[in-house]
């Protein structure tokens, strides 16, 4: 069966077959979101979360040596590592009482990106979140872990509109994430 923008004579496309895939193919790029991610959580040599253990977050430091006029940065994270951890059942509030540990994290880099410039061409434009994150055990203050993560979001188009945003959030599901299968080990 021919379709009416193709030629059935020779089985070449026609010019507007062509623009057709072209129009597909523009049309694929601009929602279509593509970055790197990076992640690491350990404790050290010989340490192991007691069960039950819950995470406490302190408000997060820019230590970027930048303000961002849309955002603060530092808000942003401690509330999405909070939301990520209430959804994985590992947050400790003030009314929990056992084994916690504190989560102190400091954003080392951002750059909140153009979805536009990253539909131009890729990696002009990226958004970029690195933090870098110590475990302490609450009451003692003792780091006994690390975390430290790097998302970016270097092509796309419409689909990445807002990444300056929920970077952050996925970010903060990755540390957590993986937080929670050390403690299950």
């Amino acid at each position: 069966m021919a379709l009416p923008y193709m030629s059935v004579n020779n089985g070449e496309g026609s010019p507007m077959r062509r623009v057709y895939v072209i129009f597909i193919a523009m049309l694929c790029l601009a929602l279509i979101g593509c970055g790197t991610t990076n992640k690491n959580v350990k404790f050290n040599d010989g340490y192991q979360p007691a069960k039950g253990t819950r995470i406490e977050v302190p408000p997060a430091k820019n230590a970027t040596g930048k303000t961002f006029e849309e955002i603060d940065v530092g808000k942003t994270l401690s509330e999405e590592l909070v939301a990520a951890l209430v959804k994985e059942g590992i947050h400790a509030d003030s009314t929990v009482q056992g084994s916690k540990l504190s989560l102190p994290c400091q954003i080392t880099e951002y750059e909140p990106g153009d979805a536009f410039k990253r539909w131009l061409w890729p990696t002009y434009g990226s958004t970029v979140l690195n933090v870098k994150c110590e475990l302490r055990e609450s009451g003692t203050d003792k780091v006994v872990g690390t975390a430290e993560a790097r998302h970016t979001i270097d092509a796309g188009g419409a689909y990445t509109i807002g990444a300056w945003k929920y970077i952050f959030a996925n970010l903060a599901q990755d540390i957590v994430k993986e937080l929670k299968g050390k403690f299950s080990q």
